[in-house]
C-alpha cells in the first residue's frame, strides 16, 4: 500500500477486503492505524457504495458527502479532505474488496489519471488476494488429510492381526483343545504322530488311521510264519 500511496501521491491508503460470513468490509491493510482493524457494513460509506456499484468514486470534500462515514476520522484523530475508492474484483467478476486513497499531498483533489492506476493497483491486488485465498485453501486442506491419516494411523494400530487370526480359526489352527475339529497333518508342530487325513475313495471305512495303531508294512516276498502283528481293525484301512 505504500508503493500506490506514492505513486499516487497520497497522504495514506488502505485495502478493504470483502467477509461473506458476516457481509462487512474489514481492512486487511490500514496506513496510519496498522494497530487496529476496521469493519463496516459491505453497504456502508464510501468504500461500501464503491463495492455494492463496482464503480470507482473521487469525492474531493469527504465531509460534504453523505455516504462519508465519520466515525473512522472521530475513532483516529485522522481528518479526511479528498478520498478515492476502486472496487477490487477478479477477471471473472468476483467482487473481493476495495481500495482507497486519502488526502493528495499537494492538496489537489485526485484526477482520472490517479483513478486509473489506482484501478491497476486494485486489480493486481485482486490476484494477490485470490492467491493467497487458494494458498489457504491448499494448507488447509493438507492439513486436514494429514490429520486423517494420523488418527487413521493411530486407531487402527491393532486392527492388521485380526483378520489373519480369523482366517486361522477358520482353518483350525486356533483350536485350544485340539479336538478332532482341527485337521492337522503328520508333521504338525508339537505332535509327534499327528492325525492322517480323511480317507480317500480307497479306504471304504472313511474313518482315520493313526501311525501309532499299525506299523508300516513292507512287501513280503517269501513266507514268514515267525513273524506276527498286532490286531487291528482292517475295516479302517
Amino acid at each position: 500500500m505504500q508503493v500506490s500511496s506514492q505513486i499516487i501521491h497520497a497522504d495514506r491508503s488502505s485495502l478493504f477486503v470483502y467477509d461473506e460470513r458476516t457481509d462487512e468490509l474489514w481492512s486487511m491493510v490500514a496506513e496510519g492505524i496498522e494497530s487496529r482493524q476496521i469493519r463496516v457494513p459491505s453497504t456502508s460509506g464510501l468504500a461500501g457504495d464503491s463495492f455494492t456499484r463496482q464503480a470507482p468514486i473521487n469525492v474531493a470534500d469527504a465531509y460534504t458527502d453523505p455516504r462519508f462515514n465519520q466515525s473512522v476520522d472521530q475513532d483516529t484523530g485522522y481528518h479526511t479532505h479528498g478520498v478515492l475508492t476502486v472496487p477490487v474484483t477478479t477477471r471473472d467478476g468476483r467482487r473481493l474488496g476495495v481500495m482507497q486513497a486519502f488526502n493528495r499531498l499537494d492538496g489537489e483533489p485526485f484526477d482520472e489519471t490517479d483513478v486509473a492506476r489506482l484501478t491497476a493497483f486494485g486489480a493486481q491486488a485482486a490476484v494477490a488476494i485470490e492467491n493467497a485465498t487458494l494458498f489457504a485453501e491448499v494448507a488447509s486442506e493438507r492439513n486436514y488429510n494429514e490429520s486423517i491419516l494420523r488418527s487413521m494411523s493411530s486407531g487402527g494400530g491393532d486392527a492388521g492381526p485380526r483378520p489373519a487370526a480369523r482366517q486361522a480359526e477358520r482353518r483350525g489352527l486356533h483350536d485350544p483343545g485340539g479336538r478332532a475339529g482341527s485337521r492337522r497333518g503328520p508333521g504338525h508342530p508339537g505332535e509327534a504322530g499327528g492325525e492322517q487325513p480323511l480317507a480317500g475313495a480307497g479306504n471304504p471305512g472313511g474313518g482315520r488311521e493313526r501311525a501309532s495303531q499299525e506299523p508300516a508294512r513292507t512287501p513280503i516276498s517269501r513266507p514268514c510264519a515267525a513273524r506276527s502283528f498286532p490286531p487291528t481293525s482292517r475295516s479302517s484301512r
